[in-house]
């Protein structure tokens, strides 16, 4: 029973364990130590004491302690089980308050104490954190606590106060794994203490009822107990055919810890049915296979002096009754000793402390002192490297001060360079500009109108035919647009005199007099009008370049031009249907592409052209308040 207990328990522990901080070295070695130490508890030792020495947190020192806990419980060692189990309750308790891992320490030291420790300081640890426990967040822990209750409850054959516990306990865990058959199982143990075995039997059936598997020690324990049950009730076929099941997957898995009552329960049915040599066969294999549950044993013995009783037997009467009577009172010994020793052992412990608190307090004294002392050498030597610090600080920040005004003057040299480069570069537009002035009204004012001459002159000529006369004049008329536009671009309408809007519409009917539609949004103020005459010349001529680039090679019938105002920058964006072309060969291209590129870069714009599935677009964005 008392390993159903404990795997109960260790159920709602892996849920808790999985909150632990990750400590990878700590985790693999906690991983051998889950898998192990309820089977094979000797060999998990080792870890055990290993995951202690690794633990770094407070948490992963409670999950080492509890397992140290469990395997000293299983091996048999009440002791070494206490010292943990009373460690792990004080250090929760004082790191963890009111917390789960607190809750859970309480639950396992309560389980564990059942058979060690006075009862009455069992109940006052149960009832003092139930009394504090937030039931909603922790209702699992709260329903435990209350089963243990009714746990300390029943063993004092107070069975009216442990069903009411055991009934507030289900509500809380019934969906835990084995909640249904715990709680069914120890109700009908109530039952039968109260003689009522048609209720125990209803019980028993409800809680086999919740087993979906067949191969775990819960089962045969319930066939057991329902066999006694049975022949309790005269229901004599019935308690054999349990009887014998549960020892058939007592006998296939080992679980042998039960064979000792199923044997005695088998006893009941042969005594009942008057069977003499089945009653003494099994009395005796019960008593062969008992495994140190003196409960069972005591039963065993007082079976065994009522058969040689009946055999008339008073030689063997007396020697298990006398059996009997010293198992009684070594019980009865046992839980003084056990109250007595929990006693003593808290005792002990209370000096333990009061001895450990003296030597801290004497620790800390002669910590302190040499801590004073500590203080003083080290403030001493911080003074005397501050004093070597400022020191060397000032030869440092005297060097840095040297190279900064070297830095500054070499910068200063820089920036009056590049200012004269920028001046000699704007005297040569300008210079540029002038000539283009002079190329552009010779080129209006003197061949513009003689070929306008010519063709007023050939048109009123009246001897040639009228289709050469007027193919002569389209001839001339071609030769009078180009002329004129190649003059505009040279002095587009005198920058400085035209509105810069005016201008891009200009370019625009460039575009569409070849033919390809024009969508734009020139969303621009007059203030783009008193920019610098090399601003405005460098932004007309960049517009310009990608208008003739577009006329000339893109084949594009559709053109979207944006030209607008962004904070503190003038927006271009334009983009074509047309041909494209590949942006990684851009670098190489030609030199319409390195005047635009150029002349961004002259006005600490930004340049960027975009690879489009159909034709190509440029963003550039030009500060407005460029010098």
């Amino acid at each position: 029973m008392k390993s159903f207990y404990l795997l109960l328990f260790f159920i709602c522990f892996q849920v808790s364990d999985l909150r632990a901080q990750k400590n990878d070295a700590f985790e693999e070695v906690k991983k051998r130590v889950s898998k192990t130490f309820f089977n094979t508890p000797e060999k998990a030792k080792k870890d055990a004491y290993q995951l202690k020495k690794m633990a770094k947190s407070n948490l992963e020192r409670v999950i080492a302690l509890q397992y140290l806990g469990y395997i000293y419980d299983l091996t048999g060692k009440p002791d070494s089980a206490r010292a943990y189990f009373e460690e792990r309750l004080s250090f929760t308790t004082k790191h963890f308050p009111k917390s789960i891992h607190q809750y859970q320490a309480v639950i396992d030291f309560c389980n564990w104490g059942m058979d060690y420790v006075d009862r009455t300081r069992l109940v006052a640890i149960l009832t003092t954190n139930l009394s504090t426990i937030e039931e909603k967040k922790f209702n699992r822990e709260t329903g435990l606590m209350n089963l243990l209750l009714g746990d300390v409850f029943l063993k004092d054959r107070e069975v009216d106060k442990a069903a009411i516990y055991y009934d507030k306990s289900y509500k809380l865990i019934k969906d835990l794994k084995f909640a249904a058959a715990d709680h069914f199982y120890r109700k009908s143990e109530i039952a039968i203490i109260k003689k009522d075995f048609k209720t125990a039997k209803k019980y028993l059936l409800q809680g086999l009822s919740s087993f979906k598997e067949k191969e775990i020690y819960t089962y045969p324990m319930y066939l057991s107990k329902l066999g006694y049950v049975a022949i309790m009730l005269n229901e004599l076929e019935l308690a054999k055919s349990y009887l014998f099941e549960s020892l058939y997957y007592q006998q296939k898995n080992g679980f042998q810890e039960l064979t000792s009552e199923t044997y005695l329960n088998l006893a009941y049915l042969a005594q009942t049915k008057k069977d003499n040599t089945l009653e003494i066969y099994y009395l005796t294999k019960a008593e062969e296979l008992n495994k140190g549950d003196v409960d069972v044993l005591k039963k065993i013995y007082l079976g065994l002096k009522e058969y040689y009783s009946k055999m008339n037997d008073r030689i063997n009467e007396r020697k298990y009754f006398e059996k009997f009577e010293q198992l009684n009172d070594s019980i009865t010994q046992l839980e003084k000793q056990k109250i007595r020793f929990d006693l003593e052992y808290r005792f002990q412990k209370q000096q333990t402390e009061k001895e450990l608190t003296l030597k801290e307090n004497i620790i800390k004294k002669d910590a302190r002192i040499k801590w004073l002392y500590f203080i003083g050498i080290t403030l001493v030597s911080i003074f005397l490297v501050f004093i070597l610090f400022v020191y060397f600080y000032r030869i440092a920040l005297q060097k840095k001060l040297r190279y900064n005004q070297k830095l500054l003057h070499e910068e200063q040299l820089k920036l009056m360079q590049e200012d004269q480069r920028k001046e000699i570069i704007k005297e040569k537009v300008k210079v540029k500009l002038e000539e283009r002035k002079k190329i552009s009204m010779e080129l209006h004012d003197g061949i513009a109108n003689e070929i306008s001459a010519l063709k007023l002159s050939i048109s009123n000529e009246n001897n040639l035919d009228k289709g050469e006369i007027q193919t002569i004049i389209n001839k001339i008329d071609r030769l009078y647009h180009e002329v004129r536009s190649f003059s505009h671009e040279l002095d587009p309408d005198n920058i400085t005199e035209v509105e810069f809007s005016q201008l891009v519409n200009n370019l625009c009917e460039l575009i569409e007099n070849k033919g390809i539609v024009v969508k734009k949004n020139i969303l621009i103020s007059k203030d783009i009008d008193d920019l610098d005459e090399f601003v405005l010349i460098n932004l007309y001529r960049i517009i310009q370049e990608i208008v003739n680039n577009i006329i000339k090679h893109a084949q594009a019938s559709v053109v979207q031009l944006d030209i607008y105002e962004d904070d503190s920058d003038l927006v271009i964006f334009i983009q074509d249907n047309g041909k494209g072309m590949q942006v990684s060969t851009t670098t190489k291209s030609g030199i319409g592409l390195k005047n635009i590129r150029n002349r961004v870069e002259t006005l600490k714009g930004h340049y960027e052209l975009l690879q489009q599935q159909e034709g190509v677009a440029m963003l550039i964005k030009v500060p407005l308040n460029t010098n």
